[in-house]
């Protein structure tokens, strides 16, 4: 489901709750990606409109990935992203791009996490993966991480798994057809580009799994924002697949907001504008 009545009715029923103990309140939380500047003047910030989003009025901030061009490679970075995303924040949740992990030990130090981690979060299990230090391949300790984690699932009503790169877009016919097109990079050998990678091997059956169990599972990434700012996909057996990104046109642009009432899931992709004007 997608509706943005659902959604800003949400935003008012947080609003007016917010001094209760209401179990039924609506959560919503905002994704963002690629809202890096990569030039002389405005390297070490993001696009000045996006500045004004108020992202703390959200129960929770996920960023796909590619904040600044070269996210960690200074300490002043790091600074800037805490005082934009509050990415010390244990409620802000970063899967890292290409553009960020310059200095892995920098973002560590900031955000207190590994480079892929789980959350729980309002019945929600967040993984989040790091598709860029094995080139695209979840593998090795990596990917015994996802298996334990979704082995042990108990009292989730849904999973999100954040990377940054559509790495799922490789293997899968009906996807890359529809995705590689608006996806930042493509199918390929350079460091940029999505490369050959295990995901429908060795992660998409246990995802399919929990789907038969009752759990929806959605996986988000952020390489997006170059060629279209939204992707969204839902494969045969259940599972969605949704994508964005932020690109040179703002006034095109819009990021993901998801809410979540009573452990189901909508989610609307708001033009930046909106999010500017809504609070």
């Amino acid at each position: 489901m997608n509706s943005l009545f659902f959604l800003r009715m949400g935003i008012l029923v947080l609003f007016v709750f917010s001094c209760t103990d209401n179990t039924n309140e609506i959560k919503t939380y905002l994704y963002t990606s690629h809202t890096r500047v990569c030039d002389a003047e405005y390297g070490w910030s993001i696009k000045e409109k996006l500045e004004k989003i108020n992202y703390s009025s959200f129960d929770l901030t996920l960023l796909g990935g590619d904040m600044l061009c070269q996210s960690s490679l200074e300490d002043r970075g790091m600074k800037y992203l805490d005082s934009i995303f509050n990415i010390t924040s244990e409620k802000t949740l970063w899967s890292i791009g290409n553009h960020d992990d310059n200095n892995l030990a920098t973002v560590k130090k900031y955000t207190k996490r590994n480079n892929y981690y789980s959350c729980f979060y309002d019945g929600i299990t967040f993984i989040i993966l790091d598709s860029e230090i094995d080139d695209s391949k979840i593998i090795n300790d990596q990917l015994t991480f996802i298996q334990n984690t979704l082995d042990t699932i108990e009292d989730s009503k849904n999973i999100i798994i954040m990377t940054h790169k559509l790495i799922w877009i490789y293997g899968n016919e009906e996807i890359k057809l529809y995705g590689e097109e608006r996806s930042n990079v493509k199918v390929g050998v350079n460091k940029w580009n999505i490369k050959v990678n295990n995901f429908y091997n060795d992660i998409y059956p246990s995802l399919i799994k929990k789907e038969l169990d009752g759990i929806d599972v959605y996986c988000v990434a952020g390489d997006l924002g170059t060629n279209s700012s939204i992707f969204e996909f839902h494969s045969k057996e259940g599972i969605y697949f949704l994508a964005n990104g932020i690109g040179d046109d703002l006034s095109k642009d819009k990021m993901l907001v998801i809410s979540n009432y009573n452990s189901v899931i909508s989610w609307e992709f708001i033009p930046v504008d909106s999010l500017i004007d809504l609070f």
